[in-house]
This record gives C-alpha cells, structure tokens and sequence, in this order.
C-alpha cells in the first residue's frame, strides 16, 4: 500500500513538472529611448500642455507606460491625456481611450488615469514581438503647474524622475511662455540630478 502511495505521489509530481516545463514562457522584454522630446506651451491660467516625443527601440514588449507622482502642493489634475503612434512617413494613429485600469492594456487603447492616491499613469497597449523602431506622442495638461507670487511665477515639473526603467540616449525640451518676456535676464533655470535614472517605465 505505501509503495503504490509513494508511486501515486511520484508520478503526480513528476507531472506537475512536466507541465511547469513546458507551459512556461520566457520573454526578454527590451526597450530603449533613442530620443525623448518635450514640448511644453505653458498657459495663461497657470496649466501646462506637455507634448512628450518618444523615439523607442521595442522588443516583445505588451504594454508601454509612464507614472507621475502626485503632488497637490506643487501642482493640480493631470487631464487631457491623448497617445498617438508616427508612422515613418508622419502618419498619425490615435490611440483609443480607455477609463478602466489594465495591467496589459489591449494593443491600440490606452488609460489615462489615478492607481492610487499618490500616482498618476500614462499606458498603451503595444503588443510588439519582433524588435522594431517606434515613434509615439503623449499630450497630457498639468492644471495648476504654474505657481504665481508677489514678485515672481514659478513652473515646477519633473519631466524625469526616481524610477525610470528604461535608458534614454538624447532628452531635450523646450518650453513656450503665455507672453513674451521683455527681459530674458529675469528667466531662472534649475536642474536636478542625478542624470542616471528615468521615470519612464516598461512591462
């Protein structure tokens, strides 16, 4: 009896391995930012239009996204998100909305949207296997990104941040004020290290 036990109990692992073996998938997911583009128009209510240019290497990859901290003492709602693919040629492709919250979102639909109290993401569904050079656009507006004072407004904004996962070879940006300012001197710039991390991150 014990002898047809242990067999039992054997072959029911030997089984389970069986299956383990060769039901299990190994994907290297791969992503790298050839060059990442902001164009930022700030407004005259205080929002911010950020368009965000992705040049992008991607290799089985299914679902691409960005998350920002959320941070009601420096800035308001994150509204207005829209996520396009460029074509070679400049085509455009308008990504589809979607209000529900997916860990792999559908290829061609994307989310704009809170996961929790403290952050805010950005996805798209991809759905990429073979290794393949992409151009995307994120638009997004930052309502109350510009802080006005007694002798002085203040634009704050972390366009990289702690915990990015995917490297990023080039990063440029340019920013459009409300009015011309008459003296450039009074533009004050601050940059924040280290240059070594990304907010930009890949599942």
């Amino acid at each position: 009896m014990r002898r047809k036990i242990k067999y039992i109990l054997t072959t029911i692992i030997l089984c389970i391995a069986f299956l383990v073996l060769f039901n299990t998938n190994s994907y290297a997911s791969y992503q790298k930012l050839d060059s990442i583009t902001y164009d930022v128009k700030l407004n005259e209510d205080g929002s911010a239009n950020i368009k965000e240019t992705w040049k992008i290497e991607v290799e089985e990859t299914n679902t691409l996204f960005k998350t920002f901290d959320l941070d009601s003492t420096k800035y308001g709602n994150i509204t207005n998100v829209k996520v396009k693919e460029i074509s070679r040629k400049g085509e455009f492709t308008d990504f589809i909305k979607s209000d529900t919250y997916a860990y792999h979102v559908k290829k061609g639909y994307y989310h704009g949207l809170e996961t929790n109290s403290k952050e805010f993401e950005i996805a798209w569904g991809v759905s990429i296997d073979s290794k393949e050079d992409k151009i995307y656009e994120i638009n997004y507006t930052v309502e109350k990104a510009v802080k006005t004072y007694n002798d002085c407004s203040e634009f704050y904004w972390q366009f990289i941040g702690k915990t990015n996962a995917i490297p990023a070879d080039k990063v440029t940006g340019r920013i459009k004020m409300p009015v011309e300012v008459q003296n450039k001197e009074n533009l004050r710039v601050w940059a924040h290290g280290p240059l070594n991390r990304r907010n930009i991150c890949r599942r």
